[in-house]
């Protein structure tokens, strides 16, 4: 048993621990027979039922192989794992039970009731503990030192197993790049080369050393790593030398360069340069580099155009007064001329320095996110400008309306922005208009679309539909776009296409609304039953120029009809049954047990004293007769219950009422040794139906005297309050509970029994549920096995009937 838990990882080290966790790329992978075998094996060492390999990620533990539980995983915040990972060494819990950390865990208080618990930190190479192989037992149990030596060897087996399928499917994926790279540089003329770190040398393809103006015969002789390094631009070495730094202290695995290199003619050629390593060694230092260059001069010298295109174009925009910005992204500072200040209000002495936070200050909150998301996608290359429209805040207060349109100027070596260029354009005044046409559209549509009825209007002299409402998708299966612009003929049969023009017809004739029974078929085959109203639509000449139509679905409303009909029918049968039932329960069924219970009367006067032996069968047989006197009137009592109405509500004096309750079952209370308390002080009566609220009562006590707990001092707790209106009766015991989660549904249903240690005949508490449903009144309970049960009974306080 532990006596305390492992100390908390802090954030940096779970951190670490989740991005090994997530290297390995195992998490809700399918099962594997290798794991498989290794769970099998632990289960059948330490002799448990249950063997996991359990990976704990942030927010559950998740089972790459498992034997004994069904679940693929369970929330980490109950797991015994989180625990587990914390140590270097094997974490045991001989008895959860009875642990002051786990007793009161969902694992150990229900399914799986977990009692024993070991588990193997798997350790991966780098030191992280990833997760654990765990072994559980339902029944308290502690390992021996063979088992707890196998524990350890599996569980090194398994972070093998983890780190050999990252290592091959890395090497493998790598190969299969650069072998695929190698095949296409031939055909693209893409200039590739391998670097061997270990013996620092080169290997450079055909394509590579055309691209300096060389031919391979030439220089490949001269060619080694300080050769590399003396060919690059002086001013580009330094970024250059810090990417490789990076790549050599295993804190990148690829990297990308944009440098310059000499030309065979002493020229300088933009490159762009990409690279990834193929292969570590044990120390996680690079063994073998790949990579390729791109020849980027052109696309360097456009930049340089652009440039000079955009500070020409910055002197027009000027000159016609336009509002525009640029932005140092290593100052985070804007640039902005008069006329950009103008537009919310200031000059450029109240704005200046105009920083990124104050710029951020005057977007409206809401569109923040919808700017960076735009220039985000810019910096990335996914749009070829910036273009955004949001609202800033005028120096009075109220918001301008702004199309903000941009271009990046200029990247920094790493390719990351460096500045910015863009304009502002006031569309306050458009976007008013548009919204207001956009808010009319919209309220339209929304009150359109959300008519439970089909609506639809069609052209007359066209006979086509040119407007359907979003209910024909609903109730038909049928997208909208399906009926615009088409004819009754093109969409039905013809036949039911012949209907409804002439119902159209009929419509327009009368002029006036026409209610309409119509048939039709949803995209399924199945028949819809509608009923629909059609409307001719007049011009100002009185021609008729649209019909609108307005159709209901009635087919569920038919069926409901039907399926009512039906069971009226089925509850008149059931009824009639119900009462011969009764009758022949307290007529036919009775008089033979009287008849029998005399005859046993006269056969034990005759027989006098008689031997121990029948006298015991003689007090069974009368004990029989009872219990089957006692089935017959819960029995009777039970229909009853269901369909009796014929009670008059009276004021209930509840102090009296339990008093006479207690009294009657006095016996019962004094034979079990139970305590019954009552506390009626808030709510001392209750306007109610007398006979229905004793049978309810009588039945809860009854059960909380039958179900108690031999191995406590039985307790009842009886109270009233008062809630909303109404009054809520409480019964309270320690007994024996009830499991709801798997015996809620029966609870209340006839000739059930949760519990089988006393004797019962099932009708109870369907009674008391049946005399709820006919007087008014809900029951709600509350119960955990071997700790007690409460119920509530809501009672309506009901008025009294002066007559």
């Amino acid at each position: 048993m532990i006596n305390q838990l492992p100390k908390s990882l802090d954030k940096t080290e779970d951190h670490k621990r989740l991005q090994e966790l997530l290297s390995f790329e195992v998490l809700d992978t399918d099962y594997e027979r290798e794991y498989d075998e290794i769970v099998n094996l632990a289960s059948e060492i330490c002799e448990v039922p249950i063997a996991l390999i359990s990976l704990v990620d942030d927010t559950r533990q998740w089972f790459k192989a498992k034997v004994g539980l069904s679940a693929r995983e369970t929330p980490k915040e109950i797991s015994f794992c989180q625990y587990a990972i914390r140590e270097d060494k094997l974490f045991q819990v001989y008895d959860a039970s009875k642990s002051p950390f786990f007793k009161d865990n969902p694992l150990v208080m229900d399914d799986p009731n977990i009692r024993f618990y070991a588990g193997m930190p798997l350790t991966s190479s780098h030191g992280l503990n990833v997760g654990t192989l765990c072994v559980i037992d339902t029944q308290p149990k502690k390992l021996n030192a063979l088992q707890e030596k196998a524990l350890e060897v599996l569980s090194n087996n398994v972070i093998r197993l983890l780190e050999n399928r990252k290592s091959n499917e890395e090497l493998k994926s790598l190969r299969a790049f650069f072998n695929l790279q190698s095949e296409f540089a031939q055909v693209i003329g893409l200039c590739n080369w391998r670097f061997n770190v270990q013996n620092q040398s080169l290997e450079l393809n055909d394509e590579w050393f055309k691209l300096i103006g060389y031919e391979r015969h030439e220089i490949e002789h001269l060619v080694d790593y300080e050769w590399w390094r003396a060919n690059i631009h002086p001013n580009d070495i330094e970024a250059t030398e810090a990417k490789s730094k990076l790549l050599f202290e295993g804190k990148i695995e690829k990297f990308e360069n944009q440098y310059r290199r000499k030309h065979k003619d002493g020229s300088w050629i933009w490159v762009l340069d990409r690279g990834k390593v193929l292969e570590w060694d044990e120390n996680r230092i690079p063994k073998t580099i790949i990579g390729a260059h791109i020849n980027i001069s052109e696309r360097k010298a456009q930049e340089h155009r652009m440039k000079s295109q955009e500070r020409r174009f910055s002197s027009i925009v000027e000159g016609i007064n336009l509002c525009t910005w640029e932005f140092n992204f290593d100052k985070k500072v804007f640039d902005v001329n008069d006329k950009g200040f103008a537009l919310v209000g200031y000059t450029r002495e109240e704005m200046e320095p105009v920083t990124f936070a104050k710029w951020k200050s005057q977007v409206h909150p809401d569109d923040f996110k919808k700017v960076m998301q735009k220039m985000d996608e810019h910096f990335h290359g996914k749009t070829d400008h910036y273009q955004c429209e949001y609202r800033r805040r005028h120096k009075k207060g109220h918001w301008v309306w702004v199309l903000d349109t941009g271009r990046l100027l200029s990247k920094k070596v790493d390719g990351s922005p460096k500045t910015m260029f863009g304009a502002h354009v006031d569309i306050t005044d458009r976007k008013i208009d548009q919204e207001l046409i956009e808010e009319q559209r919209l309220i339209n549509e929304i009150v359109i679309d959300n008519v439970p009825d089909m609506l639809f209007m069609k052209d007359l002299e066209s006979k086509k539909y040119v407007e359907v409402n979003a209910s024909f998708n609903r109730i038909l299966g049928v997208d909208q776009k399906d009926f615009l612009g088409k004819t009754d003929h093109e969409i039905f049969s013809k036949e039911v296409a012949d209907k409804f023009v002439d119902d159209d017809r009929k419509a327009v004739l009368s002029s006036s609304i026409q209610e309409i029974f119509e048939t039709i078929q949803d995209s399924s085959g199945k028949t819809v039953n509608v009923k629909t109203r059609k409307i001719p639509i007049f011009d100002k000449k009185g021609q008729a120029k649209f019909l609108l139509g307005i159709s209901e679905d009635i087919t569920e409303k038919l069926k409901q009809e039907e399926e009512i009909r039906m069971a009226n029918q089925k509850l008149r049968r059931y009824t009639k049954e119900l009462e011969q039932f009764a009758y022949i329960a307290t007529h036919d069924i009775k008089s033979p047990i009287s008849n029998l219970e005399g005859f046993l009367e006269l056969v034990e006067l005759d027989l006098g004293e008689t031997s121990k032996e029948i006298t015991e069968n003689l007090n069974w047989m009368k004990s029989s007769i009872e219990d089957v006197k006692t089935v017959i009137e819960d029995l009777t009592n039970a229909l009853r219950a269901r369909d009796d109405v014929s009670q008059t509500v009276e004021s209930i004096n509840l102090t009296k009422f339990f008093q006479e309750l207690i009294q009657r079952h006095n016996k019962e209370i004094l034979d079990k040794e139970a305590t019954v308390s009552v506390d009626v002080e808030d709510t001392p009566s209750v306007n109610y139906y007398i006979r229905a609220l004793t049978s309810i009562l009588e039945n809860l006590l009854s059960n909380s005297l039958k179900y108690n707990d031999p191995k406590r001092p039985l307790l009842i707790e009886i109270s009233s309050r008062s809630k909303e209106g109404n009054v809520i009766i409480s019964v309270k015991d320690n007994g024996v509970g009830i499991n709801l989660k798997r015996d809620k549904e029966k609870l209340f249903n006839l000739f059930q029994r949760i519990n089988q240690s006393a004797k019962g005949s099932g009708m109870g508490m369907f009674i008391v549920l049946k005399l709820l449903e006919n007087y008014g009144g809900e029951i709600r309970v509350e119960s955990k096995l071997n700790v007690g049960s409460t119920f509530h009974i809501e009672l309506p306080d009901l008025k009294i009937d002066k007559e």
